[in-house]
This record gives structure tokens, sequence and C-alpha cells, in this order.
């Protein structure tokens, strides 16, 4: 119910990609769409909380909640970028998982599951609050291109810590040939 919650408000977000006049005018217009990120950033975390809590966790809304924060990453991006607080560029932070499971498709040694690190879990917020942060009125350039560049540089890193772990577990795992 939280989640699908936050897909409403991921929604809301998503329309305002196609006004990015709406965005350029700030005021107390910016205040209310930085407001509704806030939200929904916060009901992500109350949603892993409360689904934790009441032992409600399932492998489907647990997969419910990560597409959630893709999607949620890729329109952050989006606002971001057509509010002029960074360049196209910062559509690749949110592209990240989906080129993953894309190179998934084509290279099988990344589709190994990834044991569980609290530091991605960690990376993922830090992600989505620095692209909420950067929705904020008063964060303007060059201090949102920096924030931007960094969050993706860590971002990358990560993914790259991963790739870099699957591969080298892969060449570990011996192979048998059929008979």
């Amino acid at each position: 119910m939280i989640t699908m919650t936050r897909g409403a408000g991921i929604a809301v977000l998503a329309g305002l990609v196609a006004a990015p006049q709406a965005l350029a005018a700030g005021g107390a217009f910016g205040w209310a769409v930085l407001a509704l990120a806030v939200i929904v950033l916060a009901l992500d975390g109350l949603d892993g909380w409360l689904a934790r809590r009441s032992g409600l966790r399932s492998r489907f809304g647990a997969r419910f909640d990560v597409e959630s924060d893709v999607i949620f990453a890729i329109v952050m991006a989006a606002l971001a970028s057509q509010a002029d607080k960074v360049g196209a560029w910062f559509l690749l932070l949110g592209l990240l998982r989906p080129a993953f499971l894309l190179a998934g498709a084509v290279w099988p040694v990344l589709r190994a599951p990834l044991p569980d690190r609290r530091w991605r879990k960690v990376m993922a917020a830090l992600q989505m609050s620095v692209q909420v942060a950067l929705l904020a009125p008063l964060v303007a350039p060059p201090l949102s291109s920096g924030l931007g560049a960094g969050i993706l540089l860590a971002m990358l890193m990560s993914f790259a810590i991963d790739i870099r772990w699957l591969i080298l577990r892969g060449r570990a795992v011996p192979r048998f040939a059929a008979p």
C-alpha cells in the first residue's frame, strides 16, 4: 500500500518532466515539487521499515520496491536535468540499474545473485537523497553540478565493485561440461 502510494507520487513527479517551464519558474511551485519528492523518499524508508517490523516482507514487495526506486531515480534525474540543475549527462544515473540488467542479458555472469550488503542500501539512499536535494530551489549550479557529478561517480564505482565481484566469482565457480 505504501509503495503504491509512493508510486502515485512518482507518477506526479514524472508528469512534471513534460513541463520544464513549471520547474524553471521556481518559487512556491519549486518548493512544492521538492516537498512531494521528500515525501516520496520518506515513504520509501517507511515502507521498508514497516515491512520488516510487521513481518510482511515478501519477494514481490522487495522487487516492487526496487523497481519503484529505479523509476524514481530516472524521474528525479530527468527533473534535475530539466530544471537546469545538471546536464543531460545526469540521466545516466537513473539508467545504471537498467543498463546493468541489460548487460546481464549479454553476460550471464552478471545475472548471479549478489550478497546482501548494507553499503548498497546506503548508496541507494544517498543517491535518492542527493537527487531530491537537487530539486531544492536554493541549490543551483555549480553546486548542483558538483553534487550530481559526485553521486554519479559514487554510483558508478558501486556498480563497478559489484560487477568486479560477479566476474571474479564467476571465474572461481567450476564449470562442468554436460555428458
